[in-house]
């Protein structure tokens, strides 16, 4: 298996899918554990609560402010420039 077959488009788009939402997924499988993961982050401030929040996550009784939106799009960004780059690298060779 070369790497051109192991790194192809749909395997990428898979691993991507399994790494953003696979922890959504785990905890709307699991109740209770979404509760105490919400409360958890909220504590460490990585979400805020209902109140501030600009978009609620739902299932928990938190979400994301205005900064923590664009915190989480940066980082989208950042990850999708590093693999489009690393891909570009590849490719060239």
């Amino acid at each position: 298996m070369n790497r051109r077959t192991l790194f192809d488009d749909d395997a990428l788009i898979t691993m991507l899918l399994v790494v953003f939402f696979g922890p959504a997924l785990v905890m709307a499988v699991i109740p209770g554990l979404a509760a105490s993961v919400g409360r958890w982050l909220t504590e460490h401030h990585v979400l805020v609560p209902n109140g501030p929040a600009q978009i609620t996550l739902p299932g928990l009784d938190a979400g994301l402010d205005l900064r923590r939106v664009t915190i989480a799009v940066l980082l989208l960004c950042a990850t999708a420039l590093t693999i489009w780059a690393w891909r570009a690298r590849r490719d060239a060779t």
